[in-house]
């Protein structure tokens, strides 16, 4: 005969078992929701760099990309008036000298924004013209060409970008 305490007895012990075995069953799918949110964290850190990493190389390309303009433009300016006496300067003269020194400008103003390093340092240190006479000299236009590379260096497209376009 059974009795009815030990029915209930019986009853609760397994009410007891069944809520463990759901307790471990949720405790086993916390776990693995955890671990599902390491790893997307994870991997959105692993985004955010390689974004910062694009976003870097882009402004750094931007900024070689103007300096490269107005080395471009001072060259075309000394090849135009190398033979020129500054002090005895045309109207296009001068106004040439004007759209050199403003691209020159642009570019220091990008470059300002950088964070200190020795290629904006070069580039501040080179691009001035304290008078006409120094834009038709070809060591300015060496100096500044050596300031261009090192900011190349700089702005060169990270390898795996060429690795997946030539895929």
């Amino acid at each position: 005969m059974i009795y009815a305490g030990t029915v209930t007895s019986l009853a609760s012990l397994a009410v007891s078992v069944a809520s463990a075995f759901i307790a471990k069953s949720a405790l086993v799918q916390a776990k693995l929701a955890v671990e599902e949110q390491k790893r997307s964290v994870q991997e959105q850190k692993l985004a955010n760099e390689q974004a910062h990493t694009d976003w870097a190389q882009r402004k750094w390309f931007e900024l070689y990309f103007k300096v490269e303009q107005a080395c471009n433009a001072l060259e075309k300016y000394q090849v135009k008036y190398l033979r020129v006496n500054p002090a005895t300067m045309s109207a296009q003269q001068e106004s040439d000298a004007n759209d050199v020194a403003v691209l020159f400008r642009e570019a220091g103003a990008m470059a300002l924004v950088f964070p200190k390093n020795d290629a904006v340092d070069k580039l501040l240190e080179t691009a001035k013209f304290p008078n006409l006479f120094e834009m038709v000299q070809p060591r300015r236009l060496k100096a500044i060409s050596e300031a261009l590379e090192m900011l190349r260096q700089k702005a060169l497209v990270n390898r795996r970008v060429l690795e997946i376009l030539t895929d």
